[in-house]
């Protein structure tokens, strides 16, 4: 008899930054549930999935849970499952009192939608409003296009503490939290997402990779959430630039402007770039500093080399580019980026005058 062969139910893929991220987590030594990974690996998947947030929980089953939560469900609600799945997926929906109404498969083995459709269309009416929970490993994740359902889902999966200093708890709360060490597992899987769906999707060979077709009404929804999401993370820059804007309209002299970082000044691309370096601030964050600096006399080449600095070559970047490039890369892209921008301010600073 030939010796059996074991085949795991999945295989993990650990060769991107996996072993870096989690010795970072360990060396902080915050391993636990607290530790800065789990708010970064919660924006990047609201990002990656074009939601506006993203609730961390300790595995799918709990992000299920917190998702009927979240939408209301409860005694007498029906809720959708497929024959073919495991018990964690159904278990959850009892959790909320609710029923479960198993549904046929297609080919994918996954819930048949004609069947879903043809089921909701005979028993159920549709309400705004949606909130999916992505199961990754050991974890889960609740995505919301609700602010309110995300905060509280993030409330209750923290043991719904309202008083962190007298432990005062207002509703019944789960543990269900990540730790940090799994948020960075996490956060270095989701760096290498789009390989592993190419490399499943070469081994399957039957997977189409086109985009899918959208209605209007989806493009529309889709386009809503994500200028939201880009209003919300632009908007405090553009409000400190403006405040930073008025502070050197109003009360920074303008012969000092022109003595400093005037476009005779030699040293005023070098101190605009050396300045700007330590900030960190989106685009739209900068200009409205720029349009002050160069209404009050500071050369073109100048605030141009400021912009980019704060933008390009900011010191919070570089901390995260340490975490994927090797120090020496790291250091000939600094050179590179900082004599390029040295370069265009000094070259803005010659020809500037001559279109004034």
């Amino acid at each position: 008899m030939s010796e059996k062969t074991f085949i795991p139910l999945s295989v993990p893929n650990f060769s991107g930054n996996e072993k870096e991220y989690v010795n970072d987590a360990v060396v902080s030594e915050w391993v636990s549930t607290g530790g800065s990974l789990v708010p970064k690996f919660e924006q990047a998947i609201a990002d990656y999935v074009g939601m506006p947030r993203a609730v961390a929980c300790n595995s799918g089953t709990s992000g299920l849970h917190l998702a009927m939560m979240m939408a209301g469900i409860g005694a007498g609600d029906e809720v959708l499952a497929p024959t073919l799945t495991f018990i964690a997926a159904v278990n959850p929906i009892r959790y909320a009192g609710a029923q479960p109404v198993f549904l046929g498969c297609d080919d994918t083995l996954c819930l048949d939608p004609k069947l879903a459709e043809g089921y909701l269309t005979q028993n159920a009416e549709v309400k705004d409003g949606r909130c999916v929970s992505r199961v990754t490993g050991a974890g889960g994740m609740v995505v919301s296009n609700h602010d309110d359902w995300a905060e509280h889902a993030k409330h209750l999966s923290t043991q719904a503490k309202a008083d962190e200093l007298h432990f005062v708890h207002d509703e019944v709360g789960y543990n269900y939290r990540l730790t940090n060490l799994q948020a960075a597992l996490g956060l270095a899987q989701l760096e290498q997402i789009e390989d592993f769906i190419r490399e499943a999707a070469r081994q399957i060979g039957s997977v189409d990779l086109q985009s899918p077709t959208l209605s209007t009404a989806e493009r529309l929804d889709y386009a809503k959430n994500q200028v939201l999401s880009t209003v919300r993370k632009v908007a405090p820059y553009v409000l400190v630039g403006v405040g930073i804007g008025a502070a050197i309209h109003n009360f920074i002299p303008q012969a000092f402007v022109e003595q400093v970082l005037g476009s005779g000044q030699w040293y005023a691309v070098p101190l605009a770039t050396l300045v700007g370096a330590p900030m960190y601030a989106d685009i739209f964050g900068t200009i409205p500093i720029a349009e002050s600096l160069y209404a009050k006399g500071a050369g073109l080449g100048t605030v141009l080399s400021f912009m980019m600095a704060v933008t390009a070559l900011s010191l919070p970047s570089l901390v995260m580019l340490r975490k994927a490039v090797k120090p020496k890369l790291l250091a000939v892209f600094t050179g590179i980026v900082t004599v390029g921008i040295m370069g265009i301010g000094f070259l803005f600073n010659l020809v500037g005058p001559l279109f004034a």
